[in-house]
């Protein structure tokens, strides 16, 4: 049913031993390393068999996953070194490349477990999988930097210029599919401003132009001065069922722009007679 290749024991033969998935309050999966859960591929975050490429759920369905699982006590075998105590039985059972493992689905009084057998890499993809490629597509997603300063061209002394990162938002928010899967991506946003004068500031507001001061400054001395901006992006990212899963480091950009400061200039004019 589950695209996977069931693994015979004698249940006198063998005692499973793992842990067990618990969901928390926030959806997320405990009890387990996040990263070493396991998800249905083509199953949207549950619902579906991969082997029919429904994977119609849209993260609606109550999540499918599949964790490593590991014996006790088979028959004419001993543990393995540094295994505490469990033999991973795809070592010995399963076919190349395939892992031991059991599945679990996704219930509101949390997870209920599911049959074992012999899963390989293109029935299921790992969490640790999905978070590289959603940080990989992160670098793409977030919006460019390109950085402007209120007025353009020169400026007067200790009048306020207004700087503008071109980013509009500090958060942002899409959804993708990995391997069949459903994957929603949240970011957020921190701006470090430095104006060359030897001041910065460090804010979650991108800037923009008048009459929105929220990122302004103004210059003591005249001269030619480069302002720079970095961008910070950190996020997470949602599968359906299994909470919410930080994103590896973080994204960051870099602009600068000149500002030629001055004096104002006084000019004396004749009375109009």
């Amino acid at each position: 049913m589950w695209g996977k290749r069931v693994v015979g024991c004698v249940v006198a033969a063998c005692l499973v031993g793992l842990s067990v998935p618990v969901k928390a309050d926030d959806g997320s999966v405990s009890g387990n390393d996040s990263r070493d859960v396991f998800v249905v591929v083509g199953s949207s975050g549950g619902g579906g068999s991969p082997g029919s490429g429904s994977g119609g759920c849209a993260g609606s369905c109550a999540p499918v996953i599949v964790i490593p699982a590991c014996v006790h006590g088979l028959l004419g075998v001993s543990p393995q070194p540094g295994s505490g105590g469990c033999l991973p039985l795809h070592d010995s059972d399963c076919g190349p490349g395939e892992r031991f493992m059991q599945q679990w689905t996704g219930g509101a009084g949390g997870w209920i477990p599911g049959g074992f057998g012999c899963y390989g890499p293109s029935q299921v993809v790992s969490v640790a999988d999905i978070a590289a490629i959603v940080a990989e597509r992160m670098v793409h997603r977030v919006p460019r930097l390109g950085v402007s300063a209120q007025p353009s061209g020169r400026t007067v002394l200790r009048i306020p210029v207004l700087f503008d990162s071109g980013q509009r938002s500090a958060t942002h928010s899409w959804t993708d599919t990995v391997a069949g899967i459903t994957v929603t991506t949240d970011v957020s946003a921190t701006w470090d401003w430095d104006f060359g004068d030897g001041r910065t500031m460090h804010t979650t507001h991108p800037g923009s132009t008048w009459p929105d001061t929220t990122v302004s400054h103004a210059y003591d001395r005249p001269g030619r001065y480069r302002a720079e901006v970095t961008t910070t992006w950190t996020g997470t990212f949602t599968i359906a069922g299994l909470g919410e899963q930080a994103i590896d480091g973080q994204v960051t950009q870099n602009a600068s722009t000149t500002i030629p400061a001055r004096e104002a200039a006084s000019v004396l004019r004749p009375l109009d007679r």
